[in-house]
């Protein structure tokens, strides 16, 4: 929590989905605006969303420093909403609504 409520924005680029420190639902759920890559699962939570954080190719060096500039120069102008972010998390991954899916994934409901 220390490391999270210190920053507002995070990069995750990266070749593979997952990854230390924090995952991108974490940081979802804490709010946090992030830099990440299009793969395996992310592009379903970014898609679309630039509200939430940017998607840029992993090896693209200036499409990651103009994503990043982008960031700060959002949360230096107050475009980045915390709240509206772990909205995204709240609607869709946290683990009620998960759990809720699971269950009618598997006629369980």
């Amino acid at each position: 929590a220390d490391i999270m409520g210190e920053n507002h924005v995070f990069v995750h680029t990266s070749h593979y989905e997952g990854g230390p420190p924090f995952t991108v639902l974490e940081l979802l759920q804490a709010g946090r605006y992030l830099v990440t890559s299009p793969v395996g699962g992310i592009p379903d939570v970014y898609r679309d969303r630039p509200d939430l954080g940017l998607m840029v190719p992993p090896d693209d060096t200036d499409a990651i420093a103009r994503a990043l500039e982008s960031a700060v120069n959002r949360v230096q102008r107050g475009d980045v909403n915390p709240d509206r972010i772990r909205d995204r998390y709240r609607g869709e991954y946290d683990l009620d609504t998960v759990h809720e899916a699971w269950l009618n994934a598997l006629d369980l409901a």
